[in-house]
């Protein structure tokens, strides 16, 4: 019995891990190189930084591991729009970036 809980967190991690670095990358390059993922260009949204212009790699790097970061105690992070004036996720806030609409 033992032997299964042990082998829990690495069966876990084999399963989870290949997940969590290919959505990193997704994000990292949609996010640092047009500013907007597919689903984000179908719905007309863009992401950018304080000057309306793309967000650096650097912070686009930031906005995907506070993303990640964000999820971790019950999406907290994500929920921060619902409360916030700008309606700006808690990624947003700490990568200096925006959502907006774009025609």
């Amino acid at each position: 019995m033992l032997d299964v809980l042990a082998a829990a967190p690495n069966a876990i991690m084999h399963r989870v891990l290949p997940f969590v670095v290919m959505s990193s990358l997704y994000f990292l390059v949609f996010w640092g190189l047009v500013g907007r993922t597919p689903g984000q260009r179908w719905l007309g949204l863009r992401v950018v930084d304080a000057s309306g212009k793309l967000p650096t790699p650097l912070a686009a790097t930031i906005r995907v591991v506070m993303a990640l970061l964000g999820l971790v105690p019950g999406a907290l992070g994500w929920v921060w729009a619902s409360f916030d004036r700008e309606k700006r996720t808690l990624h947003d806030h700490v990568a200096g970036t925006y959502v907006v609409r774009f025609g």
